[in-house]
């Protein structure tokens, strides 16, 4: 009887990296382009998730240049909330991307398990992927593809963001036109048939669907065909359902990640910039640099046992692939040039996948990942952030806690009620007559002018009053810039 050896050769691990250097394991996702399988180097023994894209499939499907500009700018950003690139090789017949692998499972799959999430989680969540986008938005980069499945969360429940294949450099001065993303997550500017251009904030509007999502389990714009969805994205109202446990201010940031047009949107420079988002009244309370080092304490903590993800892909991987993936050396053609037959049928973008999507060894970098410096973009963000956060909460929480505690405003009658039962008549109301005194003493010298100016005009007042707490902030803005003026 004779015997088999199956004893692997020895692999040299300071040749440029392959797929000889992994241990393929199991298939845990699959996307539009390519599929995901968890590995193990064998050197290190270090965990990845290995996404491999057919190149035939990319071919045909014309994504070519989209999966080499996800591989470029994979390696120009580093950031705790986004999967990182590690490495990347091809052979003949893939493009291989190792990334950092997040075994908390994707934000779909804790939603299928969940159900509706508490508002404390969705709020916690909601900072760290804002974090992540904002890291993106300081390297000039929009995602265009936000959406729960491509949300992950690691052991410890932090949030990643993942699936860069349609992602796409911005400029402050140019607008985007192309059609990009999944449809449920579109904002209206995107299918915008006059096609006038989006920028960056079409992902705070996805942001916006998101949180929708994940406390209500259901979008805000749905329909029986895609037709149907498209118009309630473009026209629609955002319905909020009536439940006591969300808050007002959860309820507002929604509505404001969910406004048409985007010029209007939290978050545009129009509105005053993205640093906005992070000192909405929401996350009141915040830390943004503990955050964003995560020394935040995550609410929802994945099942430690398990990978996560859904058991079919693993089977649909045994039962239905053609062709099992394996490691195996280039072909040399009899011209000298690396390839297989996909040189012959498609030259052209064949030499465009061999010399654009470039090998990428974090290990054999100048300077090792865990010691980049951070960008100077991002921790000029950072600084903003909470400079921001700190400013906006000193400015209006006396305002906010006025309006919310101590004074009630009666529209029908038109007076102020305060909370000690004084009560003043906006009707006759003109210039100084309203100085108040002790009518309602809760209200701050520094906003007497301001309630003045609002009082002169009914209609202004009743809008200020009831607006949510994003446009008021807008409102005393504008106030200043008119004092100002004056």
């Amino acid at each position: 009887m004779g015997c088999c050896n199956t004893k692997e050769d020895p692999i040299d691990f300071t040749e440029e990296v392959n797929l000889t250097h992994f241990e393929l394991l199991r298939a845990i996702g699959k996307g539009a382009y390519g599929k995901v399988k968890l590995v193990r180097h064998k050197d290190t023994k270090i965990q990845y998730a290995l996404k491999y894209i057919d190149k035939k499939q990319c071919i045909a499907q014309k994504a070519v240049d989209y999966i080499i500009q996800e591989r470029n700018l994979l390696e120009d950003i580093h950031c705790p909330f986004v999967c990182n690139l590690r490495y990347s090789f091809q052979d003949d017949d893939n493009m291989f991307m190792v990334i950092d692998l997040k075994t908390g499972g994707d934000l779909r799959y804790v939603m299928s398990k969940q159900g509706k999430l508490p508002e404390a989680t969705v709020k916690f969540m909601t900072a760290e992927i804002l974090l992540g986008i904002l890291y993106l938005h300081s390297k000039k980069v929009v995602h265009r593809d936000l959406k729960p499945e491509n949300i992950l969360l690691d052991e410890y429940g932090h949030c990643c963001l993942t699936d860069f294949n349609i992602a796409t450099y911005f400029k402050e001065t140019k607008l985007l036109h192309a059609i990009a993303g999944s449809l449920s997550y579109m904002a209206p500017e995107i299918l915008d048939k006059e096609k006038k251009g989006y920028n960056q904030v079409i992902d705070f509007w996805s942001m916006g669907i998101i949180i929708y999502e994940m406390l209500f389990s259901k979008r805000p714009f749905r329909g029986k065909t895609d037709e149907e969805v498209e118009e309630a994205i473009k026209t629609k109202d955002v319905v909020i359902p009536d439940n006591p446990s969300i808050s007002a201010e959860a309820t507002d940031i929604i509505k404001s990640f969910l406004t048409r047009p985007y010029i209007d949107r939290l978050g545009s420079k129009e509105t005053g910039g993205d640093t906005r988002v992070t000192a909405h009244a929401w996350f009141k309370g915040y830390d943004w640099v503990k955050m964003e080092k995560l020394e935040g304490k995550p609410l929802f903590v994945p099942d430690s046992k398990s990978l996560n993800v859904d058991e079919t892909i693993e089977l649909e991987e045994l039962l239905y692939s053609e062709t099992q993936l394996k490691a195996k050396p280039r072909k040399i053609q009899k011209d000298g040039h690396r390839g297989s037959q996909l040189s012959i049928q498609h030259p052209k973008q064949a030499e465009k996948i061999d010399t654009q999507f470039k090998l990428f060894d974090h290990t054999k970098m100048a300077v090792p990942v865990t010691e980049r410096k951070r960008s100077q973009e991002w921790d000029k963000k950072m600084s903003e952030i909470q400079r921001s956060a700190s400013s906006l909460e000193s400015n209006f929480s006396d305002l906010r806690e006025t309006r919310s505690q101590f004074i009630f405003f009666e529209p029908d009658t038109m007076t102020i009620k305060s909370a000690m039962s004084s009560r003043s008549d906006l009707n006759s109301v003109g210039g100084d007559s309203m100085a108040f005194g002790g009518e309602v003493p809760a209200i701050p010298e520094k906003f007497k002018q301001s309630v003045v100016d609002l009082a002169n005009s009914k209609q202004e007042f009743n809008d200020v009053a009831s607006m949510p707490t994003s446009e008021m902030n807008k409102s005393f803005d504008q106030l200043k810039s008119r004092e100002a003026a004056i």
